[in-house]
């Protein structure tokens, strides 16, 4: 079906508006300028102005190697101090921050070496979707600057320079530790989950190794012991929201000088299932599950596209009646495009299955048109429900119809055995009616196989909300993933290594991912391309892929039904012209994360509702079983927090496009880093900076009318959105009413 969870996501850049602060309440003659220093001047890059600024402060002498005045305060260090009854919750991605802020405050060569971030994330993708659950741990130290240190005669600062004596370095330098400890995946499908500690996860530079870790993995047994290379496994009883508390043997001590005994951390863990919930009920349970392609049994292999063939995961329920253990009277429906891989990789409940079709759910982040009484019906009717769901659905559309080709064949090859001659019906929802159009007009025409007298045997097709003419999303939102997705991050000096954003962040990374994959460039009219230096509307891959579906033209020996979500006129989106839709700026004290296309082209025709985002806590509502559940999630943002320290500044706003003709600016984001080293030494420097003009020659489908689904969403907090509906699939784009001459309906 129509799974696609592409979050676009709101990750902010940074402004440059530099700022001078003026000396505060120290000795006159500590701190001396003349302006003869490149602090100031916008032209010289953060990296080089950082040089300067601490080029005779000795960092060569600091302990650890990394010093947070140094570092972009992606995560404020000293909040995860290991203080108890800390409110600092982790989630993988703060861990991720840190990792960064870390990564930025490298200051010497004897700095321990961080391991690369990209292959931390590998094995996470790698251990997503299984009951193992790896475990994230920080036990580092690093130090600051004494904020007194001028005060006390221990540095000076000449020319935005901080002048610390080699004398001086052990008083102006302070240790501190920082202690974080979390799971790598944001959500475990439970009931079962195993805990498992491995070395490769547990960051330490203190020499004092990971001895004496004990979890509260909040399932009622208190504290228990995790050993290096060792494993845990817990069993939930309840599906939802788990306050998970780490802590080894450590002091700490408190502002008030008493001596805490342990270092603690918080997460938390969503648990899809628990083992208290009620068994599946009989239509959610499929009669037969393959695995295609199928090799051997008289099946022509699978045709590859471009070197890549596609897999699906097919489900089969027989109709009422239909005890044979054969197909009888078969209705294939071809899921739509799917990113649950890239999207939600440790939350395999997130991807839309058969389950989800015969239970017809309102699941969350997933809205779909079904109700059980759908299924029900089919089921009564003797249909025999074959169920196509992509194991990557972001691939090439050509390769799924392929793979459907090769489904077909043994559909009739199935039916055959089992003496039916009933002709197939197809289904396909949003991109799956693409699919299901090039599968059956390539049968036809033998574009697929060589071998004549293969017949697809579909008297049936429809397409439900499938984009025929194209998709659209707000082009100024796909600009912000395109600038933001390609966006990189600098360690300081002396290091010069640049890592992309998406590392920090797996929400970023799946909106990236999602709209840069080679589905999504064949089924958008338009797209942005490019980065940092330059972004640009692109829709090459939309024009090739639709010219060489009209060339192929429709299927001729089947009833062709294209449908659309609403009315035949389709719904306002309650978009306007050159509408204000996100508008982030100023100092940002919390996470932000955006669904702005949440139930978009993963809706059944990628109908999308589009609304205010939430801060710190993202909550949706849906129905279970007949029962209104609300879930809330931590909000994994890929905006770099702005705390306590406020050094990171967002500056980006998102437009509709404006009327017909003319060209409006419908993105522009910036990112700026804002520090006050030593009170004296203020730094401003804009960090990612780029906008994008629309097209005028552009046709407008951002308001084209189109369908809607219900609001599902609780909104807490602030809302820097300013949209409510917007489909993604319009209703004159579901349709082919510019191909003249077909026998759609």
């Amino acid at each position: 079906m129509p799974t696609i969870c592409l979050r676009l996501w709101l990750l902010t850049l940074l402004l440059g508006c530099h700022f001078v602060a003026a000396a505060q309440t120290s000795p006159q003659q500590t701190v001396i300028n003349n302006g003869l220093n490149p602090v100031d001047n916008a032209t010289i890059g953060l990296d080089s102005t950082l040089a300067y600024v601490f080029e005779h402060a000795q960092l060569d002498q600091v302990p650890s190697g990394y010093l947070q005045d140094l570092a972009v305060g992606f995560e404020d260090l000293s909040l995860y101090n290991g203080v108890q009854n800390n409110p600092n919750v982790l989630y993988p991605d703060t861990w991720r921050r840190l990792y960064a802020t870390l990564m930025t405050g490298a200051c010497n060569a004897s700095a321990k070496a961080l391991p690369d971030i990209s292959q931390i994330n590998q094995q996470l993708r790698q251990a997503a979707g299984t009951d193992t659950v790896p475990v994230l741990g920080f036990d580092w130290a690093y130090h600051v600057m004494d904020s007194l240190a001028i005060d006390k005669g221990l540095a000076t600062v000449i020319n935005d320079q901080v002048m610390v004596s080699a004398a001086a370095v052990g008083q102006v330098y302070k240790e501190q530790r920082l202690f974080a400890v979390c799971q790598g995946l944001r959500m475990a499908q439970g009931p079962a989950v195993v805990f498992k500690l491995d070395a490769a996860f547990w960051l330490n530079n203190t020499g004092q190794g990971i001895a004496g870790l004990e979890v509260d993995f909040d399932d009622g047994q208190g504290f228990v012991p995790l050993s290096v290379s060792g494993h845990h496994r817990v069993y939930y009883t309840q599906a939802g929201l788990k306050n998970i508390t780490w802590r080894v043997p450590g002091d700490v001590v408190l502002p008030n000088g008493n001596l805490q005994l342990y270092r603690y951390s918080y997460s938390q863990l969503w648990v899809a299932q628990g083992g208290s919930q009620t068994a599946p009920s009989y239509e959610e349970v499929p009669d037969q599950v393959l695995s295609f392609p199928i090799s051997g049994g008289g099946l022509l292999p699978v045709q590859p596209y471009k070197g890549r063939v596609a897999h699906a995961t097919v489900s089969i329920s027989y109709g009422s009646g239909n005890n044979t253990g054969f197909l009888q009277k078969p209705l294939i429906v071809l899921e739509g495009f799917d990113v649950w891989h890239l999207t939600d990789p440790d939350d395999p409940d997130e991807d839309y299955d058969y389950r989800d079709y015969a239970r017809g759910q309102l699941r969350p982040r997933l809205l779909t048109p079904y109700d059980t009484a759908f299924a029900a019906a089919l089921h009564q009717a003797g249909y025999d429900l074959v169920f196509v769901n992509w194991a990557r659905g972001a691939t090439y559309i050509q390769a799924h119809a392929y793979l459907t080709a090769h489904i077909l064949q043994w559909v009739n090859q199935n039916k055959a055995l089992g003496g039916s001659t009933e002709p197939n019906i197809l289904l396909g929802y949003s991109m799956g009616g693409l699919v299901g159009r090039y599968a059956l007009a390539a049968m036809e025409q033998q574009a697929y196989y060589t071998q004549q007298g293969l017949s697809h045997e579909v008297r049936l097709f429809a397409s439900i909300d499938t984009p025929h003419q194209g998709a659209v999303a707000p082009l100024g939102a796909l600009a912000m993933v395109q600038h933001l997705g390609a966006g990189k991050v600098r360690t300081n000096w002396p290091f010069e290594r640049a890592r992309n954003l998406t590392e920090f962040s797996q929400d970023l990374r799946a909106g990236y991912l999602s709209y840069n994959s080679l589905a999504a460039k064949q089924m958008l009219r338009y797209r942005v391309a490019g980065n940092d230096k330059g972004l640009r509307v692109d829709s090459t891959e939309h024009v090739a892929f639709k010219q060489e579906l009209q060339a192929l033209g429709y299927p001729q020996q089947s009833r062709n039904v294209a449908l659309s979500n609403g009315s035949q006129c389709g719904l306002p989106q309650q978009m306007g012209f050159d509408q204000p839709l996100i508008n982030v700026q100023g100092s940002v004290s919390t996470n932000l994360l955006a669904d702005l296309l949440l139930a978009g082209i993963h809706a059944p025709g990628g109908l999308a509702t589009i609304r205010p985002t939430v801060l710190n806590t993202f909550s949706w509502i849906f129905q279970e079983d007949g029962v209104n559940q609300v879930k809330l999630l931590p909000v994994m943002a890929f905006i770099p927090n702005l705390f306590t320290r406020h050094e990171i500044r967002p500056d980006f706003r998102v437009q509709s496009m404006g009327l017909a003709g003319q060209g409006n600016m419908v993105y522009s984001g910036k990112f700026t880093v804002k520090k006050c080293i030593l009170r004296f030494i203020c730094i401003s420097k804009t960090l990612l900076n780029q906008s994008l003009q629309a097209p005028a020659q552009l046709l407008r489908w951002e308001q084209a009318p189109g369908g809607a689904v219900t609001d599902e969403f609780v909104d807490v907090g602030q809302e820097p959105l300013n949209i409510e509906n917007s489909a993604l699939v319009k209703t004159a784009l579901s349709q082919s009413i510019a191909l003249p001459a077909t026998n759609f309906v």
